[in-house]
């Protein structure tokens, strides 16, 4: 019997994330969607900047880096950075070959570059400690739910 493990768990929660990253990024309906946000709401008070498509990029590719970068280990992080910039760049090119609704900018392939690399300093910065809070999130649940695995 094995024990529960989070880093397992925590990475097979975020395929799905990636697989719907990867649907958005060929939805016709996400710069429509943003384009009525943008004219039923505009500036306000409470969100005084707007959310341009720059700033999803830099902000799905941030989460998705520091989701999976505090997975990984140390050694397979700059790997996973790499990858996760030329997945944008990819999707980016795609996009521009593939779809007549989206268009390949290379202001989006910098927001993702630049969401990526700010996620890997923050991790590589910060390991031990998301290492230190990951093992103890596990013995945690280890000791008040004893799931265990056949």
């Amino acid at each position: 019997m094995t024990r529960f493990d989070l880093r397992s768990t925590r990475f097979i929660f975020g395929i799905p994330v990636l697989f719907a990253a990867l649907a958005l990024s060929f939805s016709p309906h996400v710069p429509v969607l943003l384009d009525q946000l943008g004219r039923t709401f505009g500036r306000s008070f409470i969100f005084p900047i707007m959310a341009t498509d720059q700033m999803l990029h830099f902000a799905g590719c941030f989460f998705l880096m520091l989701w999976f970068g505090t997975v990984a280990s140390k050694r397979h992080q700059a790997f996973l950075a790499l990858a996760f910039i030329a997945f944008g760049a990819l999707i980016e090119v795609a996009q521009g070959l593939m779809t007549t609704c989206r268009a390949c900018e290379w202001g989006d392939v910098f927001a993702d570059t630049a969401g990526v690399l700010l996620a890997y300093l923050l991790i590589r910065i910060t390991f031990p400690f998301f290492r230190n809070l990951a093992a103890s999130l596990v013995f945690f649940v280890q000791q008040r739910f004893p799931f265990r695995l056949r």
